[in-house]
């Protein structure tokens, strides 16, 4: 019988450089609003684990709207982050904006964790992620 392999990276926060998240046509109107802060990192969460250490990572955000939330393309992280609001993107990025590869465990971007996710939070996550999957699919 096959064994399922544990997804030891899916949950894990790390700081990346925004260049990383952010569509290189975006950036200017990024750069407007963020002011002098553009500079500063991004969270981003682990979103789903591949083979070899390969992720895709979802973007944190501490603004979302009620609509988002209801339709399940933002996640509340209460218990994560309980004195703070915090929301993660359902949608993932499997690729770098920046250098156009795909994202790995210990290599640049994500070399350092920053905190790993409260394994309730992870569960609802994942639990809208499958929702928001089963609404795209015919």
């Amino acid at each position: 019988m096959l064994r399922k392999k544990e997804k030891k990276h899916v949950g894990k926060i790390f700081a990346v450089n925004a260049k990383h998240v952010i569509n290189k046509n975006e950036w200017s109107d990024y750069k407007k609003t963020k002011g002098s802060k553009a500079k500063n990192k991004r969270l981003v969460m682990v979103a789903s684990e591949k083979e070899n250490d390969i992720v895709k990572i979802a973007k944190m955000t501490t603004k979302a709207s009620e609509e988002k939330i209801k339709k399940g393309l933002k996640v509340r992280l209460s218990k994560t982050y309980p004195k703070k609001k915090s929301f993660v993107d359902t949608d993932s990025i499997s690729k770098s904006k920046l250098t156009n590869k795909r994202f790995k465990v210990g290599e640049t971007p994500l070399t350092k964790v920053q905190k790993n996710v409260h394994p309730d939070d992870l569960s609802q996550y994942q639990r809208a992620r499958k929702k928001r999957s089963k609404k795209n699919s015919p």
